[in-house]
C-alpha cells in the first residue's frame, strides 16, 4: 500500500502540490495517497475509468 503518493480529488484526477488539477490524468489504488488501499482502488478505479473516457469524448 502506497502512503504519501500523489493526490486525487473526488472525481480520480490527480492534483498538483498546489491543488491544482493535472488536466487528463487521473489515479487510482496503490499510486494514490490512501488508507484503504483495496476498496479505494475499486471505488476510485471505476471513477478514474469513467472520468477519463468522458475526458476523451469531449
Amino acid at each position: 500500500m502506497t502512503r504519501g503518493g500523489c493526490i486525487a480529488n473526488e472525481k480520480a484526477q490527480v492534483l498538483t502540490n498546489s491543488g491544482e488539477v493535472v488536466e487528463g490524468l487521473y489515479a487510482a489504488g496503490e499510486v494514490t495517497a490512501t488508507s484503504q488501499a483495496y476498496s479505494a482502488a475499486v471505488i476510485f478505479g471505476r471513477i478514474s475509468g469513467e472520468e477519463a473516457a468522458n475526458y476523451v469524448l469531449k
